[in-house]
């Protein structure tokens, strides 16, 4: 016969072993959707559930528009919609990948600076030949004007744009002038960052 002593010891073991084996048991079936859903049968309802670490018809559509998308905004908008999602680790992993890059892209502009030419600017036999030569003077004017883009921007041409004309009649003839615009066409040189994913 037993001691009292070694029987209360054996009851308690079994009470621990079978405490143990209902721990042991319901972690597994913590883990059973998980395996019962990779089931393709099983897999869209699983998803629909949002069950077994499925994601749902929403949290997979966005992932495939983030797999999809060459920059960062959509991995954002992912991990943003879905901070536990199923896809989380991935979509970390895929945007500590991207890339910055910088690129230089010139963009054409016009900048206007006022231009003014007396009224003994052009002369001539008539107010229009005195006319013509205003606008010839005036047009190297307006280069001159421009010419002090060529440092920061690149200048691809130059115009006039008259306003008012100044002309004066004169015994030999007539001489003109004009208050007007100076247009400089120039490219703009600015980078764009880009962050690009694979």
């Amino acid at each position: 016969m037993r001691h009292p002593t070694a029987r209360k010891l054996a009851a308690a073991g079994s009470v621990v072993a079978a405490i143990a084996g209902l721990v042991g048991t319901a972690a597994n079936l913590e883990r059973l959707p998980v395996y019962l859903c990779r089931v393709p049968v099983i897999h869209g309802l699983c998803g629909w559930l949002t069950i077994g670490n499925v994601a749902g018809k929403d949290e997979e559509k966005a992932w495939r528009e983030a797999q999809a998308a060459t920059d960062t905004r959509a991995l954002r908008a992912y991990l943003i919609s879905y901070p536990t999602g199923t896809y989380v680790g991935e979509a970390t992993t895929r945007l500590a990948a991207c890339r910055t890059t910088r690129r230089e892209v010139w963009t054409p502009e016009k900048r206007t600076l006022p231009l003014y030419l007396s009224a003994s600017a052009g002369t001539g036999a008539t107010r229009e030949a005195a006319q013509a030569a205003a606008r010839q003077r005036g047009a190297k004017d307006a280069a001159d004007l421009c010419a002090g883009f060529t440092g920061e921007f690149k200048l691809r041409g130059t115009s006039t744009e008259i306003g008012d004309w100044l002309c004066r009649e004169r015994k030999d003839g007539a001489s003109c002038g004009f208050e007007g615009t100076a247009i400089c066409d120039v490219e703009v040189r600015r980078l764009i960052s880009e962050e690009t994913c694979r």
